[in-house]
């Protein structure tokens, strides 16, 4: 499900401004061990690593959490169950956390030439607490956000950069879903 229009690279923008600024120093490391006598400035690298961390979660926060739910037995179970009747079944989530992992990568070019690429590895636990889903013929057709809280981790090589909390994902109190989606991914019974 996409159209939200909830992205998560603008919802955590600032926390993600801040990290870079955090992680820079170690990636102008790998940039000199690179070994080409290469000297970027931590202003250049620090535009890279933006552009890198937004193009890696140009993801709309939506998909991200039905995503999760995909794969969670005990909801898709309530769904299932709410095939077959005409009723609204609203379920209220417990409080849960949707784990995903990005890898960004920085291509560093002089000269109008690539010396070479450095792969970042951001992992990230959204935590969710206090949501509705509100199903009926097997799909979700709306939701009641609470709050949805994040905590990341940045690696580079296999090294671990930074680790801590991202902040709150600020999402809309209630979205509609137009048309509903099971959880399946395919449309609902009629």
């Amino acid at each position: 499900m996409s159209g939200n229009g909830l992205m998560v690279a603008e919802s955590l923008r600032d926390e993600l401004r801040g990290l870079r600024a955090t992680i820079v120093d170690e990636v102008a490391d790998q940039v000199r061990g690179l070994g080409q006598h290469v000297v970027l400035s931590n202003t250049a690298i620090e535009t890279a690593l933006d552009e890198a961390l937004d193009k890696a979660l140009a993801v709309d926060m939506t998909d991200v959490i039905f995503g999760g739910w995909r794969r969670w037995r005990d909801l898709n179970e309530k769904a299932l169950a709410s095939r077959g009747d005409d009723a609204l079944h609203v379920i209220p989530l417990v409080e849960h956390s949707i784990d995903v992992a990005y890898e960004p990568t920085v291509e560093l070019i002089v000269n109008g030439a690539s010396i070479g690429k450095l792969v970042l590895r951001l992992e990230v636990s959204f935590n969710l607490s206090g949501f509705r889903v509100t199903l009926k013929h097997g799909a979700v057709t709306s939701v009641d956000a609470g709050e949805c809280r994040s905590l990341g981790k940045v690696k580079l090589a296999g090294k671990q950069l930074w680790g801590g909390p991202l902040g709150r994902v600020k999402i809309p109190a209630t979205w509609k879903v137009d048309p509903p989606l099971t959880l399946d991914g395919a449309g609902p019974e009629d």
